[in-house]
Protein backbone atom coordinates (compact mmCIF):
# COMPACT_ATOMS: atom_id res chain seq x y z
CA UNK A 1 0.00 0.00 0.00
CA UNK A 2 1.64 3.39 -1.37
CA UNK A 3 4.92 2.13 -1.74
CA UNK A 4 6.37 4.86 -3.32
CA UNK A 5 5.34 7.10 -0.68
CA UNK A 6 7.23 5.09 2.32
CA UNK A 7 10.29 5.09 -0.07
CA UNK A 8 10.21 8.82 0.05
CA UNK A 9 9.81 8.61 3.44
CA UNK A 10 12.72 6.83 3.78
CA UNK A 11 14.56 8.94 1.66
CA UNK A 12 13.52 11.80 3.94
CA UNK A 13 15.07 10.10 6.83
CA UNK A 14 18.18 9.34 4.60
CA UNK A 15 18.24 13.14 3.89
CA UNK A 16 17.55 13.59 8.05
CA UNK A 17 20.53 11.83 8.76
CA UNK A 18 23.00 12.63 6.77
CA UNK A 19 21.77 16.90 7.08
CA UNK A 20 25.04 17.95 9.24
CA UNK A 21 27.40 16.62 6.72
CA UNK A 22 28.72 18.67 3.90
CA UNK A 23 27.14 19.39 0.32
CA UNK A 24 30.02 17.45 -1.35
CA UNK A 25 29.33 14.47 1.08
CA UNK A 26 25.77 14.11 1.10
CA UNK A 27 26.00 14.68 -3.36
CA UNK A 28 28.43 11.56 -2.53
CA UNK A 29 26.44 9.68 -0.37
CA UNK A 30 23.43 10.08 -3.28
CA UNK A 31 24.99 9.37 -6.24
CA UNK A 32 26.77 6.15 -4.64
CA UNK A 33 22.56 4.65 -3.50
CA UNK A 34 21.76 5.98 -6.83
CA UNK A 35 24.47 3.76 -8.65
CA UNK A 36 23.24 0.78 -6.20
CA UNK A 37 19.91 1.48 -6.71
CA UNK A 38 20.57 1.15 -10.42
CA UNK A 39 21.79 -1.94 -10.30
CA UNK A 40 19.88 -3.63 -7.73
CA UNK A 41 16.24 -2.42 -9.48
CA UNK A 42 17.31 -4.26 -12.41
CA UNK A 43 18.50 -7.25 -10.80
CA UNK A 44 15.26 -7.58 -8.82
CA UNK A 45 13.00 -6.23 -12.02
CA UNK A 46 14.52 -8.80 -13.87
CA UNK A 47 14.04 -11.82 -11.48
CA UNK A 48 10.11 -10.46 -11.75
CA UNK A 49 10.33 -10.56 -15.14
CA UNK A 50 8.76 -6.70 -14.62
CA UNK A 51 9.78 -3.50 -16.23
CA UNK A 52 9.13 -1.68 -13.14
CA UNK A 53 7.72 -3.21 -10.59
CA UNK A 54 5.93 -1.36 -7.49
CA UNK A 55 7.32 -3.22 -4.88
CA UNK A 56 10.76 -1.27 -5.62
CA UNK A 57 11.17 2.02 -3.82
CA UNK A 58 15.28 2.46 -3.93
CA UNK A 59 14.01 5.10 -7.13
CA UNK A 60 11.99 7.18 -4.61
CA UNK A 61 14.21 6.88 -1.71
CA UNK A 62 17.19 8.15 -3.52
CA UNK A 63 14.79 10.60 -5.87
CA UNK A 64 13.37 12.40 -2.74
CA UNK A 65 16.50 12.52 -0.74
CA UNK A 66 18.08 14.33 -3.61
CA UNK A 67 15.60 16.76 -3.65
CA UNK A 68 16.79 17.90 -0.25
CA UNK A 69 20.63 17.55 -0.68
CA UNK A 70 23.14 20.17 0.55
CA UNK A 71 19.44 22.21 2.09
CA UNK A 72 19.20 22.73 5.82
CA UNK A 73 15.52 23.89 4.93
CA UNK A 74 12.75 24.35 7.56
CA UNK A 75 9.59 21.81 7.98
CA UNK A 76 7.70 23.60 5.71
CA UNK A 77 9.98 23.46 3.15
CA UNK A 78 10.73 19.44 3.48
CA UNK A 79 6.86 19.37 2.96
CA UNK A 80 6.45 20.81 0.02
CA UNK A 81 9.62 19.31 -1.25
CA UNK A 82 8.05 15.70 -0.06
CA UNK A 83 4.27 16.69 -1.94
CA UNK A 84 6.44 18.42 -5.24
CA UNK A 85 8.29 15.35 -5.67
CA UNK A 86 5.65 13.02 -5.39
CA UNK A 87 3.39 14.92 -7.55
CA UNK A 88 6.18 14.75 -10.03
CA UNK A 89 6.22 10.99 -9.67
CA UNK A 90 2.73 9.87 -9.72
CA UNK A 91 2.04 12.20 -12.45
CA UNK A 92 5.52 11.77 -14.39
CA UNK A 93 5.19 15.23 -17.00
CA UNK A 94 8.40 15.47 -19.11
CA UNK A 95 11.11 15.18 -18.26
CA UNK A 96 10.39 12.62 -15.98
CA UNK A 97 8.11 10.85 -18.38
CA UNK A 98 10.76 10.90 -21.03
CA UNK A 99 13.52 9.81 -18.39
CA UNK A 100 11.35 6.53 -17.61
CA UNK A 101 11.99 5.25 -21.14
CA UNK A 102 15.54 4.52 -20.18
CA UNK A 103 15.93 0.42 -20.24
CA UNK A 104 16.28 -1.93 -17.21
CA UNK A 105 17.50 -0.28 -14.03
CA UNK A 106 18.81 3.39 -15.76
CA UNK A 107 14.71 3.56 -16.65
CA UNK A 108 13.49 2.60 -13.14
CA UNK A 109 16.05 5.09 -11.10
CA UNK A 110 16.03 8.02 -13.60
CA UNK A 111 11.93 8.91 -13.83
CA UNK A 112 13.17 9.41 -9.97
CA UNK A 113 16.35 11.45 -9.89
CA UNK A 114 14.86 13.61 -12.52
CA UNK A 115 11.93 14.78 -10.01
CA UNK A 116 14.45 15.45 -7.23
CA UNK A 117 16.26 17.02 -9.52
CA UNK A 118 13.38 19.51 -10.64
CA UNK A 119 12.45 19.72 -6.96
CA UNK A 120 16.12 20.35 -6.08
CA UNK A 121 16.43 23.11 -8.80
CA UNK A 122 13.59 24.92 -7.62
CA UNK A 123 15.02 25.37 -4.19
CA UNK A 124 17.83 26.54 -5.94
CA UNK A 125 15.64 29.40 -7.91
CA UNK A 126 13.50 29.90 -4.61
CA UNK A 127 16.30 30.39 -2.34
Amino acid sequence: MAPGTFGALAGLAAFALTRGFSGPVQLALVAAAAVVGVWASHRYASDLRSSDPQSVVVDEFVGMWLALVALDPGLVAIAAAFVGFRVLDIFKPPPVSWAERLPGGFGIMADDLAAGTIVRAAFWLIL
